[in-house]
C-alpha cells in the first residue's frame, strides 16, 4: 500500500514540474531564459514513459507525461512562432539612409523613403 501511495504521490508532484513554466508562457509570452533543447528531452521523456507505461501497466509512472508532454509542446510551439516572427522582423528591416544616396526599393515594404 505504501508504494502505491508513494508511486502516485511522485506522479503528482512530477506533473508538477512544467506547469509554472507552461503557465508563465501563455501569460506573457516571455521565453527569454529558455532552452529549446530542454523542451524537446522532456517530451522526448514524456512519450517514453507513456509508452513503458502502458506496455507495463504501471499508470503512475505514465501520469505525468500527460501533463509534460502538451506543456513542453505549448512551449516550443511558442518558440518557434517567437523565431518565425523574429526572422519575419529582421527581413523588413529598413536600412539606414544617408542623405544623397539613392533609395533602392526592398522586396516586401511599400514605403521606402529617408526622412
Amino acid at each position: 500500500m505504501i508504494i502505491t501511495i508513494l508511486a502516485w504521490t511522485g506522479a503528482f508532484l512530477s506533473c508538477l514540474l512544467t506547469i509554472p513554466q507552461a503557465v508563465r508562457t501563455l501569460r506573457s509570452e516571455r521565453l527569454d531564459g529558455l532552452s529549446a533543447t530542454t523542451y524537446w528531452v522532456i517530451l522526448v521523456n514524456a512519450a517514453v514513459w507513456a509508452t513503458w507505461s502502458a506496455l507495463t501497466g504501471e499508470y503512475a509512472a505514465g501520469v505525468p507525461s500527460l501533463i509534460n508532454g502538451p506543456a513542453a509542446l505549448l512551449i516550443l510551439r511558442r518558440m518557434h512562432l517567437s523565431q518565425q516572427s523574429v526572422a519575419h522582423a529582421a527581413r523588413l528591416q529598413v536600412p539606414p539612409c544617408e542623405p544623397g544616396l539613392p533609395l533602392q526599393p526592398q522586396p516586401g515594404l511599400l514605403v521606402n523613403a529617408c526622412p
